[in-house]
């Protein structure tokens, strides 16, 4: 699944919500004022993540791991470390797909056809309902779950479900499912926010004689 595939997985980050811990017996009006509150002192977000690609029909799916970055307005940075070393790198305004063991760039730019929550992770949590339809799904003794369906269709997002760790009030899985049947399950480590990270961070320079697909 590469390369731009993989944008729709960020467009399922809308999803690293960080969340209160008592909205098991909340309204969803509650979560979502609770959820803006939380995320107005956010600037900067980062984990360590563990994706699961499966396709309809297949025995086993394909897991990738890395690290990634967010950081107000709209910056973004994917790392995968294995099993290959793509990135996807966004500055609020550009997008880049980069593929060293092909040494080719996607670059595209952030239009319309964009959720504003997958352009600007942090700040467009206040907008979250405009988005999405939010239900509370069951609760567990660890964690609890979150639906989400998109009010308009978005590529690759035909439901999200969310996995809330109760003692953290921290989003530690979500499932993007697409209307093909196939689902994306990304899982968050070593969650912290408001780690110092330079703007330079979300900037990419495209490496001398890189193939640049702009689509």
């Amino acid at each position: 699944m590469r390369p731009f595939m993989r944008i729709t997985i960020i467009v399922a980050l809308a999803v690293l919500i960080l969340l209160p811990s008592y909205v098991r017996a909340a309204s969803v009006d509650r979560v979502l004022k609770d959820l803006k509150a939380r995320y107005s002192d956010v600037e900067t977000l980062s984990a360590a993540f563990t994706q699961t690609v499966s396709m309809k029909g297949a025995k086993t799916g394909e897991t990738s791991q890395g690290k990634v970055w967010f950081k107000r307005p709209g910056r973004m940075r994917w790392i995968y470390e294995s099993p290959v070393k793509d990135e996807f790198i966004g500055n609020g305004k550009t997008i880049w797909a980069y593929q060293p063991d092909l040494n080719q760039v996607v670059e595209k730019q952030v239009d319309a056809t964009f959720s504003s929550i997958a352009v600007d992770f942090l700040g467009g949590m206040n907008n979250i309902e405009k988005e999405f339809e939010i239900t509370l799904a069951k609760a567990g003794p660890d964690a609890y779950l979150l639906n989400l369906l998109p009010r308009q269709p978005q590529a690759g997002a035909e439901r999200v479900t969310v996995r809330v760790d109760r003692k953290t009030g921290l989003v530690i899985e979500t499932t993007v499912e697409d209307i093909f049947g196939s689902s994306t399950v990304v899982g968050f480590t070593d969650i912290r926010t408001n780690k110092p990270v330079a703007d330079s961070f979300f900037e990419f320079a495209i490496p001398k004689g890189a193939t640049v697909v702009r689509p």
